[in-house]
């Protein structure tokens, strides 16, 4: 009987089923089987050699699908050979996660001859494919062919692969809707986000201030509107209208993100616990970093009127963010971070023409406020502003 391309894919739907069965067997079964099942393209001898050394099931089953699969790429191939120089061709096959990169790149091929099929990858695709199991083969560009293409499909994966993850911290910043950004926070640190609800523009500035946080410092933060701060920390926020954000750090156990259950483990533990970050920002009154830009230019306008001097360093509604972030970090420090920056920070709120610079952190009498505008405009701000020394001792901070 002639062998065509027609037969052996008759071949090939045929004994699958059979052969799913019989996998398992020793290797003197798989022999009488193959050798009665064997056409062409491969000594017996091989096949046989092949699948006697497998170690199981699985591998026995990859091997025969395999030879299989290639009997019908030596039959296409043998076409080829047969066929004018300019006839075309197309990779067919499933596009799917368990597709080879090799196999998505001739996959995405236009329709190309031998000798360009040669020319790009090689000879081996033409019997092997993509190797060991694989479900690809070369496929005249005809009618049929072409049904059986996914080339733009195969494009979209290579695309979709080389786009960096959605958790890279490159991808701080650059987000464009507000669940990717969630994504990336609560890969990055953020142990709870309730932003859903907040304008892209501000979500998006907050995954950005999070990038900029060195790594041992970005860890047990929790991000939201006012409401959600004072529903988990259950503290009233003041109603001015100066209030644009708020942050705190606080006991895990004094906030209402755990349950019974795991506050009693931290007080039977007490190593176990540690502190949540917590982050407000004042959506209710101002929905975009614009408007906070807008009512911080004018609050600045109406204190120089009155005192002379301006109250805050940065006015950008975006930098107000990284300064919120600012915060946590400055709650991280280590008490003797902390002296050294109050020093450098007294001398600098004497000079520098902006009144929150003198502003104390409670009882601690630490320049919190300076702190965090200082880290606003080193990152996201007018680092002119800064004098040498704060400049320094931020960026010591980040490359800690």
């Amino acid at each position: 009987m002639p062998i065509n391309e027609q037969t052996l894919e008759s071949f090939l739907s045929g004994n699958l089923s059979i052969l799913d069965e019989i996998i398992g067997t020793d290797a003197a079964e798989l022999k009488s089987i193959l050798n009665s099942a064997t056409i062409t393209a491969m000594g017996k001898s091989e096949i046989l050699n092949q699948v006697s050394v497998a170690s199981s099931a699985s591998a026995q089953k990859a091997i025969i699908n395999t030879r299989l699969n290639t009997y019908s790429r030596v039959a296409t191939n043998t076409m080829m050979k047969d066929a004018p120089s300019d006839t075309k061709y197309v990779y067919v096959g499933p596009i799917d996660d368990r597709t080879r990169d090799e196999c998505l790149d001739m996959a995405s091929s236009p329709p190309i001859t031998e000798s360009e099929i040669i020319s790009q990858f090689g000879y081996a695709p033409l019997v092997d494919g993509g190797g060991i199991n694989c479900r690809h083969k070369w496929e005249i560009a005809s009618d049929e062919g072409i049904k059986l293409f996914e080339g733009k499909k195969a494009q979209q994966v290579i695309k979709d692969k080389t786009k960096p993850k959605v958790n890279a911290l490159s991808n701080a910043g650059k987000f464009t809707n507000t669940k990717d950004a969630t994504n990336f926070m609560l890969e990055n640190g953020v142990e709870n986000a309730a932003v859903s609800n907040m304008n892209i523009g501000v979500v998006n500035e907050m995954s950005g201030a999070l990038g900029k946080i060195p790594s041992k410092y970005r860890n047990n933060i929790v991000l939201g509107d006012f409401a959600n701060f004072k529903k988990i920390t259950d503290r009233k926020l003041a109603g001015g209208s100066h209030n644009y954000g708020v942050s705190i750090s606080l006991p895990k156990v004094d906030t209402k993100l755990l349950t019974f259950a795991e506050k009693k483990a931290i007080f039977e533990s007490p190593l176990s616990g540690g502190d949540f970050h917590i982050i407000g920002v004042n959506t209710r009154k101002y929905k975009t970093l614009e408007k906070i830009t807008e009512r911080k230019l004018l609050i600045q306008k109406q204190y120089f009127e009155k005192n002379g001097r301006n109250y805050f360093l940065n006015t950008d509604g975006k930098v107000t963010v990284h300064h919120e972030f600012g915060h946590i970090v400055h709650n991280q420090l280590s008490s003797e971070q902390r002296k050294l920056w109050d020093n450098i920070a007294e001398k600098w709120a004497e000079k520098a023409n902006a009144d929150i610079l003198k502003v104390k952190q409670g009882w601690t009498e630490h320049y919190a406020e300076a702190f965090a505008e200082a880290w606003g405009a080193y990152n996201a701000g007018d680092r002119t502003l800064l004098p040498l020394e704060v400049k320094e001792f931020i960026k010591e901070i980040k490359n800690a």
